[in-house]
């Protein structure tokens, strides 16, 4: 392929695969040399396992799956005919979040204790009401993002408990999840659509503290300070927040 991109055949009509389109173009799936899935959350399924069945590399958009035995089943699969297959989820690879990442494995923190995570903002039915059906909400729209930095910065979860409230239609509309990883460590992650939230994240260790300005998901800055020092005042960054 010598550095060319990768031609894609492009799953789905909304927003994402949309912006999918312009950047890489769109081509039918025997010509493919990967798949974009970002149809439905309840076709998420069945269009990777298609894809991947045909033998190609497959991008989902989050949630990959609504059930955790269709992940296990897609992964395996993926494993078993050696492709790439992965949930569509950047925020890890953003500069500043990378390099929060890069300082933690390198023992910056030394021996981490608690991270704290959040992303919520106010959002319309009105305006989305994709968002406000069963295979959403604001579990499988917003969690993904503080619960997989939490997974890649503190390792696997043994224990977890979870708050969450429900529209008057049962839609779950803010959630707050309490973790413990096998290493002891402690998340706690907060999700909303009904408020802003501080929209940053924090890693405490033994040594220092990682801290990320809001907005998480699109991260720029990153302050690595002593243990113990005080916590700066969130109010400032926060009136300067973007969503996107």
């Amino acid at each position: 392929m010598s550095g060319s991109p990768l031609r894609f055949a492009v799953i789905g009509r909304g927003r994402m695969a949309v912006t999918m389109r312009a950047l890489v173009g769109d081509v039918p799936l025997d010509q493919a040399e990967a798949v974009y899935v970002a149809c439905g959350n309840t076709d998420h399924v069945r269009q990777s396992r298609l894809a991947l069945d045909a033998g190609k590399p497959v991008l989902c958009e989050k949630p990959v799956a609504l059930a955790g035995a269709d992940v296990r089943a897609l992964s395996a699969l993926a494993r078993s005919r050696s492709l790439t297959f992965m949930e569509a989820v950047a925020t890890p690879f953003l500069p500043a979040v990378a390099h929060a990442i890069a300082l933690v494995a390198g023992g910056r923190l030394g021996r981490v204790d608690r991270l704290e995570a959040s992303f919520g903002y106010q959002v319309s039915r009105d305006a989305f009401p994709r968002l406000f059906v069963p295979s959403t909400g604001v579990l499988a729209d917003r969690a993904v993002y503080p619960l997989m930095l939490a997974l890649i910065l503190l390792g696997p979860v043994a224990g977890m408990t979870c708050e969450v409230e429900r529209d008057a239609d049962g839609i779950d509309v803010a959630a707050r999840l309490s973790l413990v990883h096998g290493g002891g460590a402690h998340s706690d992650l907060s999700v909303s659509f009904v408020e802003r939230l501080s929209n940053d994240l924090r890693i405490e260790g033994e040594a220092a503290t990682l801290e990320l300005s809001p907005p998480l998901l699109s991260a720029q800055r990153l302050r690595l300070r002593p243990a113990g020092a005080p916590r700066i005042s969130r109010r400032r960054s926060a009136l300067r927040q973007n969503p996107l």
